[in-house]
């Protein structure tokens, strides 16, 4: 599988470079020009160049166009939208270009224009050409208004695009995102930049939820579900070897939810409300909260469950399957909106892996119902069958599956295993790389 995802990366990688050539780079960059070039995810190229002149600084931008009316490029003091200094070019419908100073709001949410929208700005052109967005301008290097930053100091480059109604830039491009620096310019030298900053904790965020429900949650569901029979004279710290699994495995994806959950606010900085997509994507964090509150749930109803025995046991037995499943499909299914979100920039096909791995599991938990119906002798019944107590404990042993069944159930839950980790690692890793 990881062989597939290198060949997968390197086929990407190629059709970028392809995508490069739709801009022909600035034969002076990184001679007597600093330059900026990148093509993202979905293969829409980008460059900013800029030379030093006098007490200014000469920029010339280009970018692949479609629809979009500006053409952007925002410096700032780390590597995402909010508090930037920014300069659009705007196409009017005449086919003229003008470039115009505006900033990005302290939340990161939009651009708003300000007064001095024309200070330091000159040498004006730009043009619209076969999908081929151009704009120059002349910007002084230094400003006596605090929204328009000295460019003596070093900024990670933005560079956006989309649509403007007068000189007022509409959110950028949901499909291409700001492509942003991965390290700060300085625009008194002639660097060579390429490639785009890396989200470490967005990334981290991600890859924590598709551990926690991937990997450890669909093990632990399966063991409490149908592997009590197996191990159940065996005993380890005093408990049942299958409880001893089962409560490690989702103690350690509440942990790991918990942990993704703090990652992505301490990220954002606040609430998402993932402004201008379609709505069905903005209910990801919304479904996030759900899921966090689901994973506190379902510890808390065990460590007051009623004793094994108790005439109100079977509720809790019934309500502890029914929370932990529920919140494992509305989980899996926030990881599919996740992976489109634009953000991640994750493959497309990344979806179709998600689709594999859940429709695996269904039917991994469907041919354990039928193996267990057909080769355990109907030992489970169907009041103990979502128990979480060793029935040794209070004299009534729980039925031991067949030496022979047992051992079958062994393999096949080791097979589970490492096909769990094969989906959980192929996402990880794409997720981490794109």
């Amino acid at each position: 599988m990881l062989k597939y995802i290198i060949l997968l990366c390197a086929c990407q990688s190629m059709i970028h470079t392809h995508g490069d050539a739709a801009i022909p780079k600035d034969v002076e960059c990184g001679d007597t020009k600093g330059c900026y070039s990148q093509c993202d995810a979905s293969d829409s190229c980008y460059e900013v160049a800029w030379k030093e002149v006098g007490d200014a600084i000469e920029f010339t931008l280009k970018a692949e166009v479609t629809t979009e009316t500006y053409l952007a490029v925002g410096f700032s003091s780390d590597n995402k939208m909010g508090d930037d200094s920014v300069v659009g070019c705007i196409r009017n419908t005449g086919g003229t270009v003008q470039v115009f100073n505006s900033f990005n709001s302290a939340s990161g949410k939009f651009n708003q224009p300000i007064t001095n929208n024309k200070l330091g700005l000159s040498a004006e052109s730009g043009s619209v050409s076969n999908g081929l967005f151009t704009c120059s301008f002349t910007r002084k290097t230094v400003s006596s208004d605090p929204q328009i930053f000295d460019l003596n100091t070093d900024y990670n480059i933005l560079v956006a695009k989309g649509p403007a109604s007068g000189i007022n830039l509409g959110r950028h491009d949901l499909t291409n995102l700001p492509v942003v620096s991965a390290q700060k310019a300085d625009f008194q030298s002639t660097i060579d930049l390429t490639g785009s900053a890396v989200n470490v904790l967005l990334k981290l965020h991600g890859s924590l939820m598709i551990f926690a429900w991937v990997f450890l949650a669909s093990i632990g569901i399966v063991m409490a579900r149908f592997y009590k029979p197996v191990w159940s004279e065996k005993k380890m710290l005093g408990e049942a070897y299958w409880f001893q699994i089962h409560r490690s495995l989702m103690v350690l994806a509440t942990l790991a939810v918990i942990a993704g959950i703090v990652v992505i606010f301490v990220d954002v900085g606040q609430w998402s409300h993932l402004v201008g997509q379609s709505d069905w994507k903005r209910a990801h964090p919304y479904i996030g909260i759900v899921v966090g509150a689901v994973v506190i749930l379902n510890p808390l109803m065990a460590l007051f469950r009623p004793h094994p025995g108790d005439k109100y046991r079977f509720i809790f037995n019934w309500a502890h399957w029914a929370v932990g499943t529920i919140g494992h499909l509305i989980a899996v299914m926030n990881i599919f909106i996740g992976v489109e979100l634009p953000a991640t920039k994750a493959p497309s096909w990344l979806i179709i892996v998600l689709a594999v791995y859940a429709g695996y599991q269904v039917l991994f938990e469907i041919f354990l119902e039928i193996y267990d119906n057909c080769c355990s002798g109907g030992t489970n019944k169907k009041s103990e069958m979502y128990e979480l107590q060793d029935k040794s404990n209070t004299g009534q042993q729980q039925p031991a599956d067949s030496s022979n069944n047992g051992s079958m159930k062994k393999y096949i839950l080791a097979v589970h295993v490492l096909l769990l980790l094969g989906f959980a690692a192929t996402l990880i890793v794409v997720v981490v790389i794109s």
